[in-house]
């Protein structure tokens, strides 16, 4: 008899263990079928919005301001002359336009789980559509060049800043502060010429450099001229003159285009110049692309068109030389070697076009 009851009890808890387990199941199904619900009415809800806005004010998360901050202007006199110049030119008719960009399509597009956001997307298309060198006219046998515009070294406050800095694309270190090794130098070009005061260098190898780098202009004097570096520091030597000698020039600016720093772009020119006919006689157009992320912004380091190859880097120390040398071929030249320029399809196009 007291068998028969204990069972009875133990049939009793069994059940209500039963009962329990299967409450609990009942609940944990609820919760996942509201759980895919919620997904599924929040993945229509973003599809209609990106379906009814005429433009993106997202990208992925990311703001985009309808007035961007402009990148900083210089405040000198000397300098403000040289960026107002070199930013009213005007480019010959066969250079690129910019080329109309959907952006409500790439948002909608850039939602799908794996594919790429507006930012490459907007990158590629500014790469392929109108990024490349443009050559009107070739000169041989150039001695020397005047340097327009010289480039300041950028800080590393600078370089973590969307915004501050006006050409990313055409910045490299090498060129701010040395530059007058990267082009008064033998096989290349016999002098370069700048305004006084002329270029900074780096004073790290001050006890090497020639005593004429420390020579000071006089009042009268209006350009600096660097020549006669062989390959030791001290062959390079500084002059002054009360005028220019040089033929042809090269300067540089920025561009800007629609949302193009919002979405982590940067734009640059670097322009050849006849200073007999104030004609331009080469282009280089490029971008630069980094991060939109205030904590991963670095334009130091990051993927640029149109890209070259050397040494496994996009840019490299005599970025504009590479350039410059092809348009201005200097009177001793020797040919740069392993240095290939990746051109987007659109434009080799337009390349074989006018070959034939």
């Amino acid at each position: 008899m007291n068998n028969a009851i204990w069972k009875i009890e133990q049939y009793k808890v069994c059940i209500l263990e039963m009962k329990f387990m299967a409450n609990e199941l009942r609940s944990e199904y609820k919760a996942r079928v509201h759980l895919v619900r919620l997904i599924i009415i929040t993945a229509f809800t973003l599809l209609l919005a990106g379906c009814d806005s005429p433009s993106p004010d997202t990208k992925r998360g990311f703001e985009i301001s309808e007035s961007e901050r402009q990148w900083d202007i210089p405040i000198d006199p000397q300098e403000k002359a040289a960026y107002d110049y070199a930013h009213a030119l005007k480019l010959p008719d066969s250079v690129l336009k910019p080329m109309p960009f959907d952006f409500a399509a790439a948002e909608r597009y850039a939602l799908s789980p794996g594919y790429p956001t507006v930012s490459d997307q907007y990158f590629d298309h500014l790469c392929s559509t109108e990024a490349g060198e443009y050559i009107f006219k070739t000169v041989d046998k150039v001695e020397g060049l005047y340097q327009m515009r010289l480039r300041q070294k950028a800080t590393t406050e600078e370089f973590k800043d969307l915004y501050r800095m006006e050409d990313p694309y055409g910045y490299v270190e090498g060129e701010s502060e040395n530059v007058a090794f990267k082009f008064a130098r033998k096989y290349r070009y016999r002098f370069l010429e700048q305004a006084v005061p002329g270029t900074k260098f780096n004073m790290f190898w001050i006890t090497s450099y020639d005593n004429s780098m420390f020579l000071e202009p006089s009042e009268d004097s209006v350009v600096v001229i660097f020549e006669g570096y062989t390959g030791p520091l001290n062959t390079l030597r500084k002059r002054y003159e009360k005028r220019y000698i040089s033929k042809y020039a090269y300067t540089w600016r920025g561009i800007k285009r629609e949302h193009d720093r919002t979405l982590g772009i940067a734009g640059g020119e670097l322009i050849v110049i006849d200073l007999q006919t104030s004609k331009i006689l080469g282009v280089r157009r490029g971008f630069a692309r980094t991060s939109t992320r205030p904590d991963r912004v670095n334009w130091e380091f990051t993927p640029v068109c149109p890209r070259y190859e050397t040494r496994g880097r996009s840019k490299d120390f005599d970025f504009s030389y590479w350039f410059i040398r092809k348009v201005l071929r200097p009177v001793n030249p020797v040919e740069w070697p392993n240095v290939n320029l990746y051109i987007p399809q659109y434009y080799q196009h337009l390349i074989n076009e006018e070959k034939k």
